[in-house]
């Protein structure tokens, strides 16, 4: 997680320099909100957050190149381990995407729609989990602990947007072009998932 932060904060400090030196090139954007996890994902985590940064490029009048770095993070399901006779605390499943986009502003007055897409790498990881309340024979503890071994895939996303000056709300479409084999992460488990979310975020250009 101190990683991820130092990461964004580096991307931050870099683009608003540049975007001081010369302000008609560089735009810096950060924005965050909800994440919405759909398909297998939904079925296992819960509605999440996430936060993130862009740093486009005002070379052509429509389009603008953009370098775009994102965290989201879900909470476990309750319903996620309801067979078994134990707790778990834990299990969040997060994902950071660090890529590139094509933004394509309709309108050139600051005001107005805009689209994207886009795609790069995505670090995959599940958070350490606790078990308490273990009863199993042979067991010498009640209390099992695991961490699972995060897996890097790539990604694709697509989206729509309001810009209003300074301000804008968006929403995108992310997709985990592979799916994540839980088998890899804990041997109950012998499936896969798709791995596909919406992020719906707010705001602000520099």
């Amino acid at each position: 997680m101190k990683k991820i932060l130092l990461t964004i904060a580096l991307l931050l400090v870099f683009a608003t320099a540049a975007s001081a030196q010369t302000p008609k090139m560089f735009k810096t954007y950060i924005q965050g909100g909800i994440s919405l996890p759909q398909e297998d994902l939904g079925e296992d985590w819960n509605m999440g957050w996430q936060g993130g940064a862009k740093v486009g490029l005002g070379i052509l009048p429509f389009i603008e190149p953009q370098a775009a770095i994102f965290y989201n993070r879900f909470g476990k399901g309750d319903d996620m381990f309801a067979d078994y006779d134990y707790d778990v605390e834990g299990y969040d499943f997060t994902s950071l995407t660090y890529g590139i986009e094509a933004r394509v502003n309709f309108s050139q007055t600051g005001t107005g729609l805009f689209a994207f897409a886009g795609g790069g790498g995505a670090r995959i990881d599940i958070s350490e989990a606790t078990a308490t309340n273990v009863d199993i024979p042979g067991l010498p503890t009640s209390e099992v602990k695991w961490d699972p071994p995060s897996e890097t895939k790539e990604y694709i996303t697509l989206g729509i947007g309001y810009q209003a000056k300074q301000v804008f709300i968006e929403a995108r479409y992310v997709k985990v072009l592979d799916d994540i084999n839980l088998k890899n992460i804990d041997l109950s488990f012998d499936e896969e998932k798709t791995l596909t979310y919406i992020p719906i975020s707010i705001g602000f250009r520099f």
